[in-house]
């Protein structure tokens, strides 16, 4: 004003910083190793706004999603350029004009990418089964989960245990099982998919507890270990001085052999069988019983001795004579050193 006189007016508009949106969160099944979808609530209470603004921390990717009046919730989905099992912050405003609001954030982190070449291998002195793999170099992570389970079975033995290396001894399988064996890759509490492999351990060692000489042959019986598993058992004899023998199968835990020869030293090994796998053997030496001497006659009779002879078995290995004599009276034998010669 100047005299009375009134200028042309000058306008200006402001805006006021609108309220900030509420509950950043992120679709948990929605992420992936290079994608992931982030969701947040309008502003809580009355507030003039345009559209929301929607950023990753750090980088100058920014992108706009209007607001929709209908809808209390909004959403948006990043899937360019993002690198697996990284962690990201999201930044989300309110805008009106050029005024945008107090931020508010989340973090999100990618599936990590699998593991590569997952195998197995068994110290063969030990019998402890380990696993090794390597991680994606195009991946970030922090440690490893590695389950295992027994198949064929609702109620196996499973276990599941973390670690940051990329080998593992498994020491506590069970002898004679099926394995499924995973491992995945871990940021952050994000886990990869899983890499799997099928592995099977040796069953535990049969004990013999009992190997009898019979006429013409051996009865064996043995038992197996409580923790160990196996299908069925591998029964061999070897004779010693003619390396013949004989392989038998059977499901049960004692056998006979027949139609050996008598007097001869025969090895005896039971090998545990499952999934294709044996045990290592439990070994024993037995001889079987030789046959009789023939023809026995008593040669020379004084007053305190005896003449005995007698003629080899047939068809028998031996290597001495076993004597023993008693009394009528007495029925207590009397055993005599061993005699190579037949009288």
């Amino acid at each position: 004003m100047s005299e009375d006189e009134i200028s042309l007016p000058t306008t200006a508009q402001y805006r006021t910083v609108p309220l900030r949106p509420m509950n950043v969160t992120f679709d948990r099944k929605a992420v992936t190793e290079n994608s992931f979808k982030v969701m947040w609530e309008a502003p809580k209470g009355t507030s003039e706004f345009d559209k929301y603004q929607v950023s990753i921390a750090a980088t100058r990717r920014q992108q706009a999603v209007l607001r929709n009046d209908n809808e209390n919730m909004a959403w948006l989905e990043f899937k360019d350029n993002l690198d697996p099992g990284k962690t990201y912050s999201v930044v989300v405003k309110t805008v009106s004009g050029k005024v945008t609001s107090w931020p508010a954030s989340g973090d999100v982190t990618l599936k990590p990418l699998p593991v590569k070449n997952l195998y197995s291998y068994t110290d063969s002195k030990t019998g402890i089964l380990t696993i090794s793999w390597v991680p994606d170099d195009a991946s970030t992570q922090d440690e490893y989960k590695i389950s295992y389970h027994e198949l064929e079975t609702n109620n196996g033995d499973s276990s599941t245990m973390n670690t940051d290396k990329t080998t593992f001894a498994l020491e506590s399988l069970l002898p004679g099982r099926n394995y499924s064996i995973t491992v995945q890759a871990i940021s952050k509490k994000m886990e990869s998919n899983e890499s799997t492999i099928f592995v099977v351990t040796r069953p535990s060692s049969p004990i013999i507890e009992d190997l009898k000489s019979i006429r013409e042959g051996l009865n064996i019986s043995w038992k197996s270990d409580v923790n160990s598993r196996q299908e069925k058992f591998e029964v061999t004899y070897t004779r010693n001085d003619t390396n013949d023998g004989k392989t038998v199968l059977t499901t049960e835990s004692r056998l006979v052999f027949t139609n050996l020869y008598p007097g001869a030293g025969y090895e005896v090994k039971v090998f545990a069988m499952s999934h294709g796998l044996r045990s290592e053997p439990h070994s024993y030496f037995q001889a079987v019983y030789p046959n009789p001497p023939r023809n026995m006659t008593i040669e020379k009779v004084t007053s305190n001795s005896v003449l005995v002879h007698w003629k080899p078995p047939e068809r028998s290995e031996f290597t001495e004579y076993s004597i023993r004599y008693r009394t009528e009276s007495e029925k207590q034998w009397i055993r005599l050193p061993s005699v190579k010669a037949t009288e």
